[in-house]
């Protein structure tokens, strides 16, 4: 395949147009899977087929992980760093399709604003295999210390546990790399972006020799004008993989879920069964609620062990209301968390002292800096007028723009990542 990048300074446009050679032959529903969008992670793709095949890849706005890792980094963007590339090879993987296919040579890995990767994925067979444009190269090329600066000197532990696992592992297994993930950075991780939604929902056009692909929001440019039009739909959402799930469940909500028969992608999750708890009402008497007296009280007065009548809930199960799960805000570069509500109403996230949610010690984080308003077990993310932004799935919310998440799904203060977990 021959590669070239197509730049438009007028309207600052970037675009990466890739050519297959004489081999190699075009996989149509590969192509039609990255270009349908449904899945984060990936450059924003769409192709054309004329007398020859050319493929586009939107690049503008995104910068190249070489010059990305030219500026010292915190844990929290390396980790998002290993992870994406996780999550765009399990996606890979689900659908069938060869992780070969995916450009990992760093020159040609790009991040996004938000700090996020975007990867290229090439739907061509017969493509031939390079040694440095496979995963675990990219691996290899993050765990050096020649490539990858801490801004935290002591973070760079992480980088030399990567290496050690890169050099144990010859040939890279996705199963042993989620495990490694799991262990150096917590039982917490998953899958990235898998429960972003890609609202990425602009038109653009791929251009000639002397262009790129142009966003085009406003529609006001017929397509007749231009070569080709293409017409992109929002990407759909994309909901986590059992082993994502799992990964961030306690080992007793694992082990009820497998009692219980219940899938671990279930859209509710299973609520653990409550009961009410008899109260003692008085301490000379010694009566417990629920409890017969002469049936299953001793002489004494002491409830005896076993009696369903002093231990049976004083309602029907069916009546009694769910326990709402506990929800925490975390912050992943250093582990801070904050109890957020357990009832409808919305919380300001910011580092100011009057924030009912406060995140000290970075000032690039605004004063009041976004709101979070739960609804069950979804929240909705507004900024407040941010000067550094919110960030969801890579893209920056305007003012006062909100946007539904999810739990375990990632989002972007300023530079500071954030997750909401229950418990």
């Amino acid at each position: 395949m021959k590669t070239r990048l197509l730049r438009d300074r007028k309207a600052g446009a970037l675009t990466l147009q890739i050519t297959p050679s004489k081999h190699e032959l075009f996989e149509y529903s590969q192509a039609e899977w990255l270009k349908s969008g449904v899945q984060h992670g990936f450059c924003t793709f769409d192709y054309r087929r004329d007398s020859a095949t050319t493929l586009y890849y939107d690049l503008t706005g995104l910068v190249n992980l070489q010059t990305y890792l030219k500026a010292a980094i915190s844990l929290s963007q390396y980790r998002v760093l290993l992870v994406s590339l996780a999550n765009v090879m399990d996606a890979c993987t689900q659908k069938g399709f060869p992780t070969a296919s995916l450009l990992c040579d760093p020159s040609l890995v790009y991040v996004d604003a938000a700090g996020t990767p975007r990867f290229v994925y090439v739907p061509l067979s017969g493509m031939a295999e390079k040694s440095e444009n496979t995963p675990l190269s990219l691996l290899h090329y993050l765990s050096s210390k020649k490539h990858v600066t801490f801004a935290v000197a002591s973070d760079s532990s992480h980088a030399a546990a990567l290496d050690d696992f890169v050099s144990r592992n010859a040939v890279l297994s996705l199963s042993a790399y989620r495990s490694f993930l799991s262990s150096e950075f917590g039982s917490g991780i998953t899958g990235l972006s898998a429960n972003h939604d890609g609202r990425e929902n602009a038109s653009f056009k791929a251009a000639g020799n002397t262009g790129g692909m142009q966003y085009n929001s406003s529609q006001s440019q017929s397509a007749a004008t231009s070569p080709v039009a293409f017409d992109f739909v929002a990407m759909l959402r994309n909901a986590p993989s059992a082993t994502e799930v799992k990964a961030s469940q306690s080992v007793a909500e694992q082990v009820r879920n497998a009692v219980g028969g219940h899938s671990p992608t279930a859209a509710v999750p299973p609520q653990a069964e409550t009961f009410v708890i008899p109260e003692r009402i008085s301490k000379t008497s010694e009566q417990v609620v629920g409890a017969t007296p002469g049936k299953a009280t001793s002489s004494g007065g002491t409830t005896l062990l076993g009696s369903f009548s002093a231990t049976r809930p004083s309602q029907p199960l069916s009546a009694i209301p769910a326990v709402p799960r506990a929800a925490w805000l975390v912050r992943l570069s250093d582990g801070k968390r904050l109890r957020l509500p357990d009832e409808n109403r919305s919380v300001v996230v910011g580092r100011s002292t009057t924030c009912d949610m406060q995140f000290s010690g970075n000032s690039n984080l605004s004063r009041r800096h976004a709101e979070l308003v739960r609804e069950d077990n979804t929240f909705t993310l507004k900024d407040l007028g941010s000067a550094n932004g919110t960030f969801v799935g890579g893209r920056r919310l305007a003012t006062q723009e909100d946007m539904v998440i999810s739990a375990n799904e990632i989002f972007t203060l300023a530079d500071e990542t954030f997750q909401i977990v229950f418990e």
